[in-house]
């Protein structure tokens, strides 16, 4: 309960933003119309390989990205969708530099009403481009 707390708090104290997933490009683990909530002050951090992260999309200046963190350079990072068959990701647009990055889902929001904390230091889940 305490961890709720604290994320709620976060939140009203604008170090935490909601977003809705669109589309399947992270199903199983996220689907469309889920609701996350991100750490937008760890914006500066590199994240971790694994991480469920938002990002800027590099392709259009109005939007945002759900993606995994597949791996990093010095300053950039690669990102990965759960769901390769219905996704556009690094593979299509290349690594992104860190400044693209909003911060990492800490928590997931189902519409029926179910919370899930999503895992600090979680697994990729697919590793080729197939």
């Amino acid at each position: 309960m305490f961890r709720v707390a604290k994320e709620l708090v976060a939140w009203l104290c604008a170090r935490r933003r909601w977003y809705r997933v669109r589309g399947n490009s992270m199903y199983p683990t996220l689907k469309a119309d889920d609701c996350v909530l991100v750490d937008t002050r760890a914006r500066s951090a590199k994240p971790d390989i694994g991480r469920i992260v938002v990002v800027h999309d590099p392709e259009r200046s109005d939007a945002w990205l759900v993606k995994r963190v597949a791996s990093h350079g010095d300053n950039t990072f690669a990102l990965q969708s759960d769901n390769p068959a219905d996704a556009r990701d690094s593979r299509q647009f290349g690594s992104l530099e860190l400044d693209a990055l909003i911060g990492p889902v800490t928590v997931l929001f189902t519409p029926d009403g179910k919370l899930r904390w999503l895992p600090d230091h979680p697994t990729l889940k697919h590793t080729s481009d197939s």
